[in-house]
C-alpha cells in the first residue's frame, strides 16, 4: 500500500532524524519532492536518512531566503552544503544570501560555481556579475555580457535583461 506523505511528515522526520525514517516508502517520498519548484526538484530526490536532512536544510533555506531572513538562510543553507558542497542550487542561494549580507567575497565563491553548472541560466549571469561589480572587478563583469551571447536555448529577453542589470551595475 502506498502512503500519502505530507510536508508535516517529512519535516518531522528530518527534524527527529527518528530510525523510523527509513521505513518510509521512498517512492511515495519522492512523488511529495516532485511537487517542490523547479529547479529545486532536481535535487531534492534522496534514499537516505542524510539526504532527506539535506533535501529539507535545502528547501527551509531558499524558503528563508524568500522570506528575507538571510541569517536563518544562511545557517540552513551551509548545513546543507556540508553535506552536499556542490549542490548547484544551495550554491546560488548562498551565493544570493551572502550577496544581500554584504559579503560578496563568499557570494562570488558560490554564485561562480553555481553560474558553470547553469550556464544557460541567464540571471545566474546578471547576479555574479552585480557581485563582480561590487568587489571592483569591472573588467570579469564586461566579460560576462559577452558570455551572455554564447548562451544555448536561454530566451533573448532574458539574456538582454541580464545585460542590462550588468551594465546598469557598472554604470554606477
Amino acid at each position: 500500500m502506498r502512503h500519502l506523505i505530507t510536508s508535516a511528515t517529512v519535516i518531522a522526520a528530518s527534524l527527529s532524524l527518528s530510525a523510523n525514517v527509513s521505513a518510509l516508502n521512498n517512492s511515495s517520498l519522492r512523488s511529495h519532492l516532485d511537487n517542490s519548484s523547479a529547479p529545486v526538484q532536481t535535487f531534492l530526490h534522496s534514499d537516505t536518512q542524510s539526504d532527506l536532512n539535506t533535501s529539507y536544510l535545502l528547501k527551509r533555506g531558499i524558503a528563508n531566503f524568500n522570506e528575507g531572513d538571510m541569517t536563518t538562510a544562511s545557517m540552513l543553507l551551509h548545513r546543507s552544503l556540508r553535506s552536499d558542497p556542490f549542490n548547484p542550487v544551495a550554491n546560488y542561494y548562498m551565493g544570493l544570501t551572502k550577496k544581500k549580507q554584504g559579503n560578496m567575497k563568499r557570494a562570488v565563491r558560490h554564485l561562480t560555481y553555481a553560474n558553470k553548472v547553469f550556464a544557460n541560466a541567464p540571471q545566474s549571469y546578471a547576479v555574479l556579475g552585480e557581485v563582480y561589480v561590487a568587489l571592483g572587478r569591472i573588467e570579469d563583469a564586461d566579460a560576462l555580457i559577452g558570455k551572455l551571447d554564447s548562451v544555448q536555448g536561454a530566451k533573448p529577453a532574458d539574456v538582454q535583461a541580464a545585460k542590462r542589470t550588468i551594465q546598469a551595475a557598472i554604470a554606477r
